[in-house]
Parts: C-alpha cells; structure tokens; sequence
C-alpha cells in the first residue's frame, strides 16, 4: 500500500508554491488587523505569531521598513496604535522593540485613562514577562520622561534581572530628563 501511495504521488506533478504577498506584506496585514478599532484581542496573538515567523526570516532593517508602514498607516488612519502591539512584544531587536513600544506608548492622542490603561499594560508585559526585551519596554518608558511613566517603572524595577537592568543604565547618559535621572540614581543605590 505504501508502494502504491507513494507512485501515485510520483506520478502527479508538483504543484508550485506560489506567494503572492511578501511575508513583511501578510505581517503588515495582521499587525493592522490586530489594531483596528474594535479588533478581538485574539487578533494580536496571531499578529505576534506572524511577526516571530518574520523576525526568523528579515533582517533589522527589514523590519524597520514595516515599523514605517505602520507609522504610515496609523496616520492614514487604516489601524490604531495598538498595530504596534506585536512587535513591541515579539521584536529581539532592542533599538526597533524600544521604538514599537515609545509609538504605542505615546504616538497618539489619547484621554489620560487610555494612556493610563496603555502604560499599565506595558508595565504588565514587563512583569510577566510577556516580551522580549523587557529592558527596551523599560527605555521606551523612560524615554516618555513622565512622572507618571517613571512612578509605575518605580514599582516593578526589581523585577528585572542584573542584564536586563545594566542595559537600561548603558542607555542613559547625563543628558536624561530630571525625573529619568533620579530613577536610574535611586535604582542603582538599590542595587548596591
């Protein structure tokens, strides 16, 4: 029987596989999904799943150009920030996940209870370990030099581990926001 089988699959032709999209162009197409109003929540874990399979595949500046598109389509009004959601928590790379994450954070107007629900949720990811990098989630907090971004960082910095928290510091200089500044100082008397 298997002998069977198998020459009738030899027999029949191989059929090409044929894509008529790039894989950035499908990914594209779930992370806009996954941001329309309105969006099942649902849709963000098959937008994640997309992107993991396109970070296997692209470079950093590939994906960097899909960063871009999702800017463009934000302001054209095809998605909402909440695109940015999948590649904020599926991005390895820390400059482009630090970018997802700052666009989520603070690319949008927004009432001041959804950037509260927006930043309680990024700290969320952080605390459950949700994403990739957590650090660049951190820096892209920090980077909103709020008081308000910083109090909720303030909360959960013990949560991160001694690698995760050494980037964090190699990332700021001495030209940081006062309220960024004091955190990182407080932060690593903490630590010692």
């Amino acid at each position: 029987m298997t002998q069977q089988w198998n020459s009738a699959n030899a027999a029949r032709p191989a059929t090409p596989a044929t894509r008529t999209t790039a894989p950035s162009d499908e990914t594209q197409a779930h992370l806009r999904a996954a941001g329309r109003r309105g969006a099942p929540h649902a849709l963000v874990g098959a937008a994640l799943a997309h992107y993991w399979r396109l970070v296997a595949n692209t470079t950093v500046s590939e994906r960097e150009a899909v960063l871009r598109a999702l800017r463009a389509d934000i302001a054209t009004g095809h998605t909402t920030a909440r695109a940015y959601v999948a590649m904020a928590l599926g991005e390895p790379d820390f400059a482009l996940a630090r970018a997802a994450t700052r666009a989520y954070v603070g690319g949008w107007p927004a009432s001041v209870e959804r950037r509260a629900q927006v930043l309680d949720e990024v700290i969320d990811w952080i605390v459950r370990g949700l994403a990739l990098d957590r650090a660049a989630l951190c820096c892209a907090l920090l980077d909103c030099a709020d008081a308000t971004c910083v109090e909720k960082l303030a909360r959960v910095r013990n949560r991160l581990d001694t690698a995760e928290a050494d980037r964090i510091f190699a990332t700021y200089h001495d030209d940081v926001h006062a309220d960024v500044a004091t955190f990182l100082e407080e932060w690593r008397a903490l630590r010692h």
